[in-house]
C-alpha cells in the first residue's frame, strides 16, 4: 500500500508562508498622484498590481506596497455601506515605514520578505 505524506504537520524550519509575484518594486514617487479623499484602491492597484490588501479591520482597510528603497507604503481606506470593487475603497491616509521596523509590528506579509528572495 502506498503511503502519502502527512501535510497536516508543519515543519519547524518552514520559511515560505505565502507567495507573491513582482515585476518590479515601486518607487514612492509613483504614488504621488494618489490623493486622500479622491483616489481608490483600484487606482493604487494600477500603480502596484502586487499590492497586499488587508481586510482584517472593520471600517478601515489597509494596503501595503513594497518599495524599491527597502520601505513599505501603507495606505488606509474607508468605505460607505458596501464594497463591490476597489472603487469603493477611498484612500484616507498614506504612511511610509522602514521595512525592517515594520516587519515586527504589522500583519503585512510583504514586509517580511527576505532581501535575497527578491533577487
Amino acid at each position: 500500500m502506498k503511503k502519502f505524506k502527512d501535510y497536516s504537520q508543519k515543519p519547524d524550519n518552514a520559511e515560505v508562508y505565502f507567495t507573491a509575484y513582482f515585476t518590479s518594486l515601486k518607487n514612492i514617487s509613483e504614488f504621488d498622484l494618489i490623493k486622500e479623499g479622491i483616489n481608490t484602491a483600484e487606482d493604487v492597484s494600477l500603480i502596484d498590481p502586487s499590492f497586499e490588501l488587508d481586510f482584517t479591520m472593520k471600517r478601515e482597510f489597509r494596503s501595503y506596497s513594497l518599495l524599491d528603497d527597502d520601505n513599505v507604503l501603507e495606505i488606509m481606506y474607508e468605505y460607505n455601506d458596501h464594497i463591490e470593487s476597489g472603487k469603493d475603497l477611498v484612500v484616507i491616509a498614506k504612511q511610509i515605514y522602514s521595512k525592517e521596523l515594520f516587519s515586527t509590528s504589522t500583519i503585512s506579509c510583504l514586509a517580511n520578505i527576505y532581501p535575497n528572495d527578491l533577487l
